[in-house]
């Protein structure tokens, strides 16, 4: 650990950049204090210097100060009571005789700062770090130019609308007409109330052929656009593009400030997030507004949710703090009330929880004598697992006694007899989800009746894809827990955790489901992948950064073409039939669709032919 590391750790960008790559190089000096076991006081006292250093213009940071100060406590003590912008006192404690000296001693005896001297240190760094805050956070110090091409938040959210313009005109179309135009509770033709009691489709909770899926929110945002141009599709495909670019800017606010990612790197995922072309069903697909709906909430609910957990670290909260934590608490409920999915946001708040406070978690678990009871963290996981209880038993109870009716063609391996084809069909479909948030190549409008085969035995090629799959996450999860620290560990447990626990509802493990795949389900978990994706992606732009660039932009675009190709699919019923009968020319129920289309369009002759097809394939 020298200079020279330092110095390459720094590269040569823009402002944001270097304050953050500045400050990665602090944390392997903090790093190195600790492992030498410094006094507790010594290491405050040189991360709150690492800290506004980080805040600093950049030419006052340049790598041999950065040595100097990181290597001795009373360097850090002294710069942090000269004035911020004063590289010429810094240099002069710095070379002064005798700090020269204490550097090259302070290693083997310990730091002579007092505890008060320590404090009063601590207050006047905080007073200059909040002004300094508010002046380098300015835009106006920023070039225009340069302010728009690192404003993830801008780009990002134009490139949700040009990427999703072309569906602006498509048709109500396959489950649209049911849930829209069909619906009594949509149309505007029942009570209000009856939006509380009544399923997705339009039927009561309590009727034994009920669906049981129960979203009223999005249900009542279907009823105010009807309410607002009646049943024009323009409105609804609006609404669906500016909910996509909602969640996309939300994305982008939680790669910033919750998981740390430099500037660049939220970008890249921010474009990720808005091109990638498993998102088509749900945007496009007006019927796939729940799940947009349910992550708006659902990323609300965390980004509330850290508010609150900064706040109750911060040395002086405010009052009514505790604010954030309820509209957390609410927003979860709202986002379980656009789709079932979303009650798994809790499960993120409290891993998320866990991992900013791994001390008090520890202490809870191993029940350290002498150490301070985690009694705030203690009540904060409570209160998560009891709202968490709340809204699984009222959605247990809104299915008043019965489970939603499904027969073999929805979901053949829940059919199965053999407990082995059953348990390998449903790993293979957790494999296929994966296969398509990394290949997004082959989409389809449906996924029912063969069209992910079961798997009878071991030694299958379905089989190896499945081992190897849980092998890849096996090996993640015990390489971030073993050799990742800091706030890669975080990202990377965080990203796990996003594309986990979404799927937990749709994976069969407590109870059958009515598809096999639907990609629209994929649209939370996608978050989680694209984290992933972000980690690597930082990781590889320091080591080979225009290969890392340019294949980025290569795949942006390929996102950008598969995505407003597909929308086009979207547009009407044919499209749309006629694209699933390409893509899954085996399934039965393209061509059960597609006889049905044929039919209504006057066209006998070609639809008996597809209906004979769909009964060879399904008898």
């Amino acid at each position: 650990f020298d200079a020279r590391t330092l110095y390459h750790l720094r590269p040569p960008v823009t402002y944001l950049n270097i304050e953050f790559r500045i400050s990665d190089s602090l944390k392997i000096a903090l790093n190195t204090i600790i492992v030498d076991q410094r006094s507790h006081y010594e290491i405050q006292n040189v991360f709150e210097f690492a800290m506004r250093l980080t805040m600093a213009p950049t030419s006052w940071c340049n790598p041999w100060q950065l040595l100097v100060c990181t290597g001795s406590t009373h360097c850090s003590t002294a710069c942090l009571q000269s004035e911020p912008d004063s590289p010429n006192n810094h240099k002069k404690q710095c070379s002064s005789p005798g700090v020269r000296q204490n550097v090259s001693q302070t290693s083997r005896r310990e730091t002579k700062v007092t505890p008060q001297r320590a404090r009063s240190n601590k207050t006047k760094w905080h007073a200059r770090e909040d002004e300094r805050t508010k002046q380098s956070y300015k835009t106006s110090n920023i070039p225009v130019d340069q302010w728009s091409m690192n404003n993830p938040y801008l780009l990002t959210s134009v490139l949700c609308v040009l990427c999703y313009v072309n569906s602006l005109n498509g048709d109500f179309v396959h489950d649209d007409i049911c849930a829209i135009k069909t619906n009594p509770d949509s149309l505007g033709l029942t009570p209000w109330s009856s939006l509380l009691s009544n399923d997705f489709w339009g039927k009561s909770m309590k009727d034994p052929m009920s669906h049981k899926s129960y979203r009223p929110l999005t249900i009542l945002t279907f009823r105010f656009n009807i309410l607002l141009h009646g049943l024009h599709p323009i409105g609804f495909h609006v609404f669906n593009v500016i909910l996509h670019t909602i969640s996309a800017a939300m994305f982008v606010y939680m790669s910033d400030r919750i998981l740390g990612f430099q500037i660049n790197t939220v970008l890249v995922g921010g474009l990720f997030f808005a091109t990638h072309p498993i998102h088509t069903e749900a945007v496009a697909g007006i019927v796939g507004r729940a799940d947009v709906l349910a992550c708006v909430f659902y990323l609300a609910a965390l980004i509330l949710y850290d508010i609150y957990l900064k706040k109750v670290e911060s040395h002086n909260p405010s009052d009514w703090f505790k604010l954030y934590q309820i509209s957390s608490l609410v927003s979860s409920g709202l986002a379980v009330l656009a789709k079932e999915i979303g009650i798994t946001v809790l499960g993120v708040m409290l891993l998320y929880d866990i991992m900013r406070n791994k001390k008090s978690f520890r202490r809870l678990l191993t029940g350290n004598k002498g150490s301070k009871y985690p009694t705030a963290f203690v009540k904060r996981c409570a209160l998560i697992a009891g709202v968490f209880c709340i809204l699984l038993g009222f959605r247990l109870w809104m299915l008043h006694g019965s489970l939603p009716q499904f027969s073999d063609q929805d979901n053949p391996a829940a059919f199965t007899h053999k407990k082995l084809t059953r348990a390998l069909s449903y790993s293979y479909v957790q494999t296929h989800n994966m296969k398509l948030l990394m290949y997004p190549s082959q989409l389809s409008y449906d996924w029912q009746m063969g069209s992910i085969p079961l798997i009878h035995g071991i030694f299958v090629k379905q089989s190896l894809a499945i081992l190897v799959f849980f092998l890849s996450l096996t090996a993640l999860i015990f390489i971030s827990a073993r050799n990742i620290k800091g706030k890669t560990q975080l990202q990377i447990v965080i990203g796990l955790a996003l594309i986990g626990f979404p799927l937990v509802p749709a994976s069969n493990l407590f109870f059958p489901v009515g598809f096999v795949v639907a990609e629209r389900i994929l649209y939370i978990p996608s978050i989680g992948f694209t984290i992933l994706l972000a980690v690597g992606w930082e990781s590889l732009y320091w080591r080979r950064r225009s290969m890392t660039v340019l294949s980025t932009l290569f795949v942006i675009l390929m996102f950008c073409i598969k995505t407003w190709t597909r929308n086009h699919d979207w547009h009407s019923r044919k499209n749309l039939f006629e694209s699933g009968l390409k893509t899954l020319p085996h399934n039965a129920k393209m061509h059960y669709n597609y006889a049905n289309l044929q039919k209504d369009l006057g066209n006998f002759a070609l639809s008996i032919q597809h209906y004979r097809e769909a009964l060879r394939l399904w008898p």
